[in-house]
């Protein structure tokens, strides 16, 4: 089974940056690394627009994703 992960702007979302500047990012980017490598995440990435993000994962080892992580 297979879940997707539909991420939004928070509160620490500063308007005035892009992605690449946000606080957190490279830690972010990071941690779904990890999980890619370890082969739970599937696939994910940025919408188009840059309002959110979307991950695809195993659910059989969903129990190493944390909320706001």
């Amino acid at each position: 089974m297979r879940f997707a992960i539909i991420y939004s702007q928070g509160s620490a979302w500063n308007t005035e940056k892009p992605l690449e500047e946000q606080q957190g990012i490279t830690e972010h980017v990071e941690y779904l690394q990890g999980l890619f490598d370890v082969k739970t995440l599937l696939i994910g990435g940025p919408f188009t627009d840059i309002i959110g993000a979307v991950a695809i994962i195993i659910a059989c080892v969903c129990h190493h994703i944390t909320k706001n992580r």
